[in-house]
């Protein structure tokens, strides 16, 4: 029988690659001044730097135990990135670390941007929602990114669909849980710190993250101003309501918030029947007319949504 030399080649070339690999991913010390930071960490978004108290805490853990987990990094050049590590390398330095353990990974940006998100939102105590948010969100566009070059056979709504899945099963949370939290992300800045603080409850975001950004601009005016005043269920849906038939004054805003919240009625939309009365059959009644209208607004706003969470 022959040497198949296709074959050959074939396995000396997978064990070269594997060999690679497993060099490449062995830890190996890098001084600590050819270290650099991510360009997205400490940005805000999608997380904040760490608090110094978090810092000394890390490097007292390692002046007791070393550095028990290699950072992650990339070659840039004759330096490197960090993709995962930055609250212990600023730890190691505290304490006098020249060098630090590290694995060197070959990805790409977008895949160095997925481990740099992943590893915060799986190492980090304590995440802010406005930070989980923000991580998801740029998880998710990454992932699109790597979809739309390596899985070109899903459709467009599939791909994102499976993405989202994906990042909540990740984080054990449900994909509609992941498409809150990055509806956050669509919301005015002084509104997000009141989710942070525990001010506005994630429901209630969602719903204000609807409105247009003169809308909100002016909803966290009141607020800031009114720091006693907090938004409700009723308030939320109201201000939605009105932003659908026209536009959101600040007169609205003071009007919802100063009547009592038993009093409140959202504002009657009329409609002429003259104009519509051509798209339904002669024998409809009001009430089917009704009910159409109804069924065809709902279906409107569910196509909104699930396009903004996309």
């Amino acid at each position: 029988m022959g040497v198949n030399l296709e074959e050959v080649f074939r396995k000396a070339e997978a064990l070269r690659n594997k060999e690679a690999t497993r060099k490449q991913q062995a830890e190996r010390e890098i001084p600590i001044g050819l270290l650099d930071d991510h360009p997205m960490f400490g940005k805000g978004q999608p997380f904040r730097k760490p608090a110094q108290e978090r810092i000394d805490q890390i490097a007292e853990s390692i002046r007791r135990n070393g550095i028990l987990n290699a950072l992650l990094v990339r070659r840039m050049g004759e330096r490197y990135q960090i993709l995962a590590g930055h609250t212990r390398k600023a730890a190691a330095a505290k304490i006098g670390y020249k060098e630090l353990p590290c694995v060197v990974m070959d990805v790409d940006d977008d895949e160095a941007e997925n481990i740099f998100v992943t590893e915060n939102l799986t190492q980090r105590p304590g995440l802010l929602p406005s930070e989980k948010a923000w991580a998801y969100r740029t998880k998710l566009e990454a992932m699109k990114r790597q979809g739309a070059r390596t899985d070109l056979t899903l459709s467009q709504v599939a791909t994102k669909s499976d993405t989202a899945a994906e990042i909540g099963k990740e984080q054990g949370e449900s994909r509609d849980k992941v498409f809150r939290y990055i509806r956050l992300t669509y919301l005015n800045p002084l509104l997000l710190d009141l989710v942070d603080d525990g001010k506005l409850g994630l429901t209630i975001a969602v719903e204000l993250s609807y409105l247009d950004e003169l809308a909100q601009s002016m909803l966290a005016d009141y607020l800031e101003e009114h720091p006693k005043k907090s938004v409700s269920k009723n308030i939320a849906s109201q201000l939605r309501v009105l932003a659908a038939s026209g536009t959101v004054t600040a007169w609205d805003i003071e009007q919802l918030f100063q009547e009592p919240e038993q009093q409140r009625a959202p504002r009657v939309l009329k409609l002429q029947l003259k104009p519509i009365r051509k798209f339904f059959p002669a024998s409809a009644s009001l009430e089917q007319m009704t009910a159409i209208i109804t069924a065809a607004l709902e279906k409107y706003y569910r196509e909104e949504e699930n396009n903004g969470n996309q």
